[in-house]
């Protein structure tokens, strides 16, 4: 997905999850070093890393209340991320 698409996609969300709904999105974590040469290289399909706090922000405006990000462990260490958005 390109940072484009991701744009598109976060804020048509926005206008279609109602109020108390909610968006999981599960991403490879660019914080850690596992991540990138175990599994974004091994994906022809991916095109961009998303922080988590890049993410964070573009729920936010486009009017979701919050969107927190969870690891599996130390952020600097979890190859993965969830990101939880309420409407």
């Amino acid at each position: 997905m390109t940072s484009q698409q991701a744009l598109e996609l976060v804020v048509l969300l926005g206008s279609k999850i109602r109020e108390g709904g909610v968006v999981v999105v599960e991403t490879l974590n660019p914080r850690s070093l596992g991540s990138v040469p175990h599994d974004y290289f091994r994906d022809p399909s991916h095109r961009n890393m998303f922080d988590p706090d890049l993410l964070s922000f573009l729920f936010k405006e486009a009017g979701f209340s919050s969107a927190e990000p969870s690891w599996d462990g130390p952020p600097g260490e979890a190859q993965r991320y969830t990101l939880l958005a309420v409407r």
